[in-house]
């Protein structure tokens, strides 16, 4: 029986690595970056703990980890683990407002309580890659993502918009120039009243830097 195939980055637990070979799932370790862990050639995902969460995002590390992954990888998967509850309200602010950012640039983010639920989280992506069809491993040459990946992550980042609208909005004004200059009665024909006003509002709203702010870096 061919046996699902895991590349686990070398600083990542012993216990984690120990335990998807324990499912079943062909691990082997490589030094590499971003990410710690490849799942066929273009899944990525990135572990941190809530502390090592928190950290990055107070020193900036988070958002570039992020833009790289996205830069070589198709699908980027963030797993924050570790227990939520024991986090001060503000802590809690912090975290929510940067995974909510990432989610919507979309990054998919999931909480593990633990190793072990890391290791059963990864060996079902796993399982579910091989049942794709997974390619080899095989890293992505660095560049940027492709021009069709790039409009779609900017329509998806607007509020209710997924795949199949943006999709439905590209074949209908062919362009985002054609999407951004539509009217509200055009965008309602294809987003609903309730969409289509969110998408405007969105395309209308005015920045504001609040004082001692810093903006993130969420580009591609």
């Amino acid at each position: 029986m061919k046996l699902t195939r895991v590349v686990v980055e070398n600083r990542e637990p012993e216990e984690i690595f120990l335990g998807l070979r324990s499912k079943g799932i062909w691990a082997e370790r490589r030094q590499f970056e971003p990410g710690d862990y490849l799942l066929g050639n273009d899944m990525c995902i990135e572990r941190k703990t809530v502390r090592d969460f928190l950290s990055s995002i107070y020193d900036g590390r988070l958002f570039n980890q992020i833009k790289r992954m996205r830069e070589l990888y198709r699908r980027v998967i963030l797993v924050v683990e570790g227990d939520l509850i024991g986090l001060d309200e503000r802590e809690k602010k912090i975290l929510y407002s940067a995974i909510a950012r990432i989610v919507i640039g979309g990054i998919s983010v999931v909480n593990t309580i633990d190793k072990d639920a890391t290791v059963e989280l990864i060996s079902s992506l796993a399982e579910k890659r091989k049942e794709e069809g997974a390619q080899s491993i095989i890293t992505r040459k660095k560049g940027r993502v492709e021009e069709k990946e790039r409009i779609l992550f900017i329509l998806q980042g607007f509020p209710g918009i997924g795949p199949k609208l943006s999709e439905k909005l590209l074949i209908k004004f062919g362009s985002l120039k054609g999407i951004f200059n539509a009217s509200y009665g055009e965008l309602k024909s294809i987003l609903g009243e309730k969409k289509a006003r969110a998408f405007v509002d969105t395309l209308e709203k005015r920045f504001i830097r609040e004082e001692g702010e810093k903006v993130m870096d969420l580009s591609l």
